[in-house]
C-alpha cells in the first residue's frame, strides 16, 4: 500500500516518469512469495490456537513473530517485483543491480546494447554449467568514472565499462528485445544533439542582437537638437573685447 506522503508521492511520480526497458523475472520472484505466505498462515494458526486454548498463551507471541517475519520477507520480495532491471528516466539509464536505488548512468555515455551468454548463478546450477542469456551495455571508453561498480553477482557484472545483466532474474531476453534498445538510445542521442544545437543557436542569436544594439547610433528627434553658436557681440550692444572679458 502506497502512502501519499512526501515519500509516497515521489515514488508514484518516479514510477510514472520512468520508461521501463527490461523488467524483472516476475514469475520466479512470485514463486518466492509462496514461502512467506505459508509462514504467515502458520503464524496466524498459532495465534488462533492460543486464543482457543488459554494454557498455551505463549503461542500468541510465537505466532506474532512468525507473521511479522513472513510479512517482512514478503515485502522485500514484493518490492523486488516492482523494480525493473533497466529503465530510462530524465536523460539517465537506470540500472538495478543491487539496492532499491539504481545506478543512474548519463545516457550520453551509453553506446549500445548487445546479446551475450553467462553463468546462471543459481544454487546448484553451477555444477551442471547452467548458462543464461545476458544483456551487455557498453559504455563510452572515455567515461573513466563509470568503468567499474560493485553489484550483486547474482544479478550481473560491471567491469571495464561493460555492464552485464543476467537473464536469470529478468524477463526472457530475446534478440528483438535487445535490438529494440539500440534504436531507442540512438533516438535519444539524436534528440539531445538537436536540443544542444537549438540552444546554441538561441544563444548566438541573443549575443548577435545585443551586439547590434550596442553598435547602433542613437537617433535623436530634430526638435531635441540645439544649435549652439558663439555670442553675437553686435546683438548684445558691446564690443567683442568686452564680451569675453
Amino acid at each position: 500500500m502506497i502512502m501519499f506522503g512526501p515519500v509516497g508521492t515521489k515514488y508514484v511520480f518516479d514510477a510514472l516518469m520512468r520508461e521501463i526497458w527490461l523488467r524483472s523475472n516476475n514469475r520466479l520472484l512470485a514463486m518466492g512469495l509462496i514461502l512467506p505466505s505459508l509462514g504467515f498462515l502458520l503464524g496466524a494458526s498459532l495465534v488462533v490456537v492460543a486464543v482457543n486454548y488459554p494454557s498455551v498463551q505463549w503461542l500468541t507471541l510465537v505466532g506474532g513473530l512468525v507473521m511479522a517475519a513472513s510479512l517482512a520477507a514478503g515485502g522485500v520480495i514484493a518490492n523486488t517485483l516492482r523494480m525493473p532491471r533497466l529503465a530510462y528516466e530524465h536523460e539517465h539509464l537506470l540500472v538495478y543491480l543491487g539496492d532499491v536505488t539504481p545506478f543512474r548512468i548519463p545516457v550520453e555515455i551509453v553506446e549500445c546494447f548487445f546479446l551475450g551468454h553467462g553463468p546462471a548463478m543459481l544454487a546448484g546450477a553451477e555444477e551442471h554449467g547452467a548458462e543464461t542469456r545476458t544483456i551487455i551495455v557498453r559504455l563510452a571508453e572515455a567515461a573513466e568514472a563509470w568503468k567499474n561498480r560493485e553489484v550483486k553477482p547474482a544479478l550481473g557484472h560491471w567491469c571495464n565499462g561493460y555492464v552485464t545483466i543476467r537473464g536469470t532474474w529478468c524477463e526472457p531476453i530475446t534478440p528483438d528485445l535487445v535490438q529494440g534498445m539500440n534504436p531507442a538510445t540512438i533516438e535519444i542521442h539524436r534528440q539531445r544533439r538537436a536540443e544542444a544545437v537549438a540552444a546554441k543557436n538561441r544563444r548566438d542569436a541573443a549575443v548577435g542582437e545585443c551586439s547590434q544594439r550596442a553598435e547602433a547610433k542613437p537617433r535623436w528627434p530634430a526638435a531635441w537638437m540645439i544649435d549652439i553658436q558663439e555670442p553675437n557681440a553686435g546683438a548684445l550692444g558691446a564690443r567683442p573685447a568686452d564680451v569675453w572679458r
